[in-house]
């Protein structure tokens, strides 16, 4: 049986070489294989499917964390930015400026 290189394909996946993953997965399952190791290989394309989409979603969650972290800082900022605006036409009509 052929074996799959998982992180050869991961690497390709990775760097968006999709046609050559595409080609490594093919010529693996174009090699002489059982039925048992073609069910093994299968169970390996399925493990490594949710590795690489477990690992899509975290970064994903750790990305949106961080977008909202800023985002409240940027709201935070606004309503300073606002309150000085306020001030600053309220000591105007004081002064009568």
């Amino acid at each position: 049986m052929k074996n799959l290189d998982d992180k050869k394909l991961k690497a390709l996946i990775a760097k968006g070489q999709i046609k050559d993953a595409a080609s490594l997965i093919e010529q693996v399952l174009k090699s002489d294989l059982t039925p048992e190791e073609k069910g093994a290989l299968f169970t390996n394309f399925a493990q490594l499917y949710l590795q690489m989409k477990n690992e899509l979603d975290d970064n994903y969650l750790d990305t949106q964390e961080f977008v909202l972290e800023v985002w409240e800082k940027i709201e935070s900022e606004q309503k300073n930015i606002e309150e000085d605006l306020k001030v600053k036409a309220a000591r105007q009509k004081i002064n009568g400026s």
